[in-house]
């Protein structure tokens, strides 16, 4: 058993906290070096617990400090400097964002090593979180940082190699690896109250999408629903976005209509390689992709008169688009209201990041030049998406465009 305590203050915050101890413990056993432990296709078993508190400042270096802007006066021939506060008040009363967690593991080695991998389960509870949060305008500023409130987080990890081929000349091993973790808001500054204004929510992870709940397009047969919804002061035509009435009283408010879509944190994060190797050749394909979880992008205003994307709106001849049909807004005339519900999409995805083929060179041409080593390789990097519900945005780097490159490449040890 190896017990620890560690001085965790190597960055304080900006006003010059205090140093802080955060102790740890760990217990390890090796199940299988016991007498009683029989079984021969087991490698190696270990069976580990964790528990410890961990201190986070989880924000930049002077950021809470309440720093000054630069501001810069023109004149005829010159120009003035000066400085104004910025928009986020000082707050000196701030200390360490504190976590608890516990952790269960096991890590095994199997079938003479044929399978092999570790799987771990742990909870955690964050006190004194350090985040940003809204402030009454007439302070002043318009955001503080602040020790808001805790948080819980549960989840498991789960590595696993598989040496699915083991030949003389071939050699086919899969790595996979898995983490699921679900977190959620316990306490606020306010208690058990949600802080709409900041999008916090009692039981709700920390990212949110709140909105009102996209359910299509209005039709040209929905007009007595429509026309209920206009005499209590909605403008809805068919080809609007049709967003839902959570308490049916034929109004849309924010009060009343707006509800949690999803999460904007993935709860699945997930990887495998496969790497082939066969006699001198090695190919290696890495996966890797993000699920359960949504992104909101905005929706499409479509004003038919700006350079966008090819979208798939409403017409007379198209009524069952993707999204709503366009409004030209001279003089500044109202969009649709409600066209960034339909923004709110699945972000799952699953893509190739990394397919690399290699060649290691050997024989007397080396031993005469003095090379030790030589390979040959070709790299190709980020080739496409296997899976994505978003076809206009990588979903991995969060933008319309991404790298595809290709390398060639010879290491060489002499």
């Amino acid at each position: 058993m190896t017990v620890s305590a560690r001085q965790d203050g190597s960055s304080v915050l900006a006003e010059g906290h205090k140093y802080s101890w955060f102790p740890s413990a760990a217990l390890a056993w090796r199940v299988n070096k016991e007498n009683f432990f029989q079984a021969n296709w087991v490698n190696d078993l270990k069976l580990r617990i964790g528990a410890g508190v961990t201190g986070n400042s989880a924000i930049a270096p002077y950021a809470t400090q309440g720093a000054v802007t630069s501001l810069f006066y023109p004149f005829y021939t010159s120009s003035a400097a000066g400085s104004i506060p910025n928009t986020v008040l000082a707050n000196q009363e701030l200390g360490w964002e504190k976590t608890t967690q516990y952790n269960v593991g096991v890590d095994f080695n199997l079938f003479k090593s044929r399978i092999s991998g570790s799987v771990d389960v742990y909870t955690s509870n964050t006190k004194d979180l350090l985040l940003q949060r809204s402030i009454p305008t007439v302070t002043g500023f318009t955001t503080t940082f602040a020790n808001i409130g805790e948080t819980s987080n549960n989840g498991f990890d789960i590595t696993l190699t598989t040496v699915n081929i083991r030949r003389k000349d071939l050699t086919w091993t899969t790595t996979l690896n898995a983490a699921w973790q679900k977190e959620k808001i316990v306490k606020l500054s306010n208690g058990k109250q949600d802080d709409i204004n900041n999008n916090w929510f009692i039981d709700q992870p920390i990212g949110v999408i709140y909105g009102y709940k996209a359910l299509g397009l209005w039709q040209p047969k929905d007009g007595a629903e429509m026309q209920a919804f206009n005499a209590n002061g909605n403008a809805f035509s068919a080809g609007n976005v049709r967003v839902e009435d959570v308490n049916g009283d034929h109004k849309i408010d924010a009060n009343h209509d707006r509800q949690i879509i999803g999460w904007t944190r993935p709860r699945w994060v997930v990887g495998m390689t496969n790497e082939v190797s066969y006699k001198q050749f090695t190919l290696s394909v890495f996966l890797y992709g993000r699920l359960h979880y949504m992104y909101n992008y905005g929706g499409e205003t479509a004003p038919a008169r700006y350079v966008t994307r090819e979208v798939n709106y409403y017409t007379e001849n198209n009524p069952n688009a993707e999204f709503q049909k366009p409004i030209f807004n001279a003089g500044g005339a109202a969009l649709d209201v409600y066209y960034a519900s339909l923004g709110y999409l699945n972000a799952s995805f699953i893509k190739i990041r990394n397919i690399s083929l290699g060649y290691t060179v050997s024989g007397k041409l080396l031993e005469k030049n003095a090379i030790s080593n030589l390979r040959l390789y070709f790299q190709v990097v980020n080739p496409g998406m296997l899976y994505s519900q978003i076809k206009f945005r990588d979903m991995d780097v969060v933008g319309p465009t991404w790298n595809r490159g290709f390398t060639f490449g010879i290491n060489a040890s002499f």
